[in-house]
């Protein structure tokens, strides 16, 4: 394998030369070392076999697995009779090889080049996703998988006249010019359809308000979230979706038609069954988001000293994971240890920057194997608050109690 790349290697530096000496200008030996080594990375990629290609479209319904695309990737070509068409593609959920996006140097070739390390895709998204690991971190991409394979198990022999809805929200609060909360959302639920909007504390979970609201043109939208009048004070709060589709709620025919009486039609995360331990049961939507409702009006705004302060709040924390318990060590000294590690040292370290909203996102800057990567917390300086924001940070905010 090295014969044949350092021949092809050779081929291009000398129609690069003769360009060169053109222009007074020869490629360097450093050069010629970063393209061969770029190049011997390329033919070690831990690539898809057709097979396991095969299993990620079908198990995906082939439909691409990002929930706001859910394009078709497979039909017929007027080539020939038998031909077929196929824009779909097995995107790697971590890098097939080192340099690539979200690479995990932890992983073997084998659960590299396995299903569990892919996600079925359309061409347009897989090639977004494989460009940009903050904006489609590993936990993002492994919850589309994991919706899209639920959807298509819910979709298997159901006839057409009978799809699906894959019911997707997005919500947000923002500041009204009393300073109280408004709630404000897209979803693709029919024109018409009633929703319920909840505001709860975070992370207690109690109840504070809830308003009505129905779905015009895709949006939705919901006002007047007070404490009695006292607007609710900067920080996190639990926003939650709800609508029935039976009898009570008098949801037009219209809707009805689409998501099915009692929600027949329903799939994905916020398909909620009332009674999950019955394959016939009634189902609501219900669509939670953890918000950060932003700083009063009057607020003075952030300043540099704000940004210092968050990161030492952060270093400081001891956080308690859902699924780990609570830390034994504050994350700064987790991350000492992190970069203590063979493969991790820091990069540009710790920094921070103030959000619209008031809040701190503060960041640790670092190299794993040869990827740039960053870790995540955000932090509300009223309270002292701080939570992990991506799957760096969360590895970086727990340690064991041995």
């Amino acid at each position: 394998m090295n014969r044949d790349l350092n021949g092809v290697l050779a081929k291009a530096l000398v129609a690069s030369n003769r360009i060169g000496r053109g222009h007074g200008n020869l490629v360097s030996g450093r050069a010629i070392k970063l393209r061969l080594r770029r190049m011997r990375l390329m033919a070690k990629r831990d690539e898809f076999s057709e097979g396991v290609k095969a299993v990620l479209a079908h198990r995906a319904g082939f439909r691409c697995s990002k929930p706001s695309c859910r394009a078709h990737t497979a039909g017929p070509s007027d080539e020939a009779p038998d031909a077929k068409s196929n824009v779909g593609v097995a995107a790697h959920i971590t890098a097939a090889a080192e340099g690539g996006t979200r690479y995990d140097e932890r992983m073997s070739t084998e659960e590299r080049r396995s299903v569990m390390n892919g996600i079925w895709m359309c061409q347009t998204h897989g090639k977004e996703v494989d460009d940009d690991a903050v904006r489609f971190p590993r936990e993002l991409l492994e919850t589309w998988k994991r919706h899209a394979e639920e959807d298509a198990r819910a979709m298997l022999g159901r006839p057409i006249s009978a799809q699906s809805l894959d019911v997707l929200v997005q919500l947000a609060l923002h500041r009204a010019e009393d300073d109280s909360l408004l709630a404000t959302g897209v979803t693709n639920l029919p024109d018409g359809a009633k929703l319920w909007l909840e505001l709860f504390s975070s992370p207690e979970g109690k109840h504070l308000r809830t308003v009505k609201s129905v779905v015009s043109k895709g949006m939705f939208g919901g006002s007047g979230f007070t404490n009695e009048g006292v607007p609710h004070p900067h920080g996190w709060y639990t926003v939650e979706a709800l609508a029935y589709f039976n009898g009570p709620w008098e949801q037009p025919d219209a809707v009805l038609d689409i998501v099915g009486r009692e929600g027949a039609y329903l799939v994905g995360r916020f398909a909620d069954p009332l009674h999950p331990e019955l394959e016939e049961s009634e189902k609501r939507l219900r669509a939670g988001f953890e918000c950060v409702a932003p700083q009063l009006r009057a607020s003075p705004p952030r300043t540099d000293a704000d940004c210092s302060h968050a990161i030492e709040i952060v270093k400081g924390a001891i956080l308690t994971l859902r699924d780990k318990g609570r830390s034994a060590d504050p994350v700064g000294k987790v991350v000492e240890m992190f970069m203590s590690s063979s493969g991790i040292r820091t990069r540009n370290g710790w920094w921070a920057r103030a959000l619209p909203d008031g809040s701190i996102l503060v960041r640790y800057s670092f190299w794993s194997g040869g990827r740039e990567a960053e870790a995540e917390w955000m932090v509300i300086l009223d309270t002292g608050e701080v939570r992990y924001r991506n799957l760096d940070a969360k590895y970086m905010s727990w340690s064991p109690d041995y």
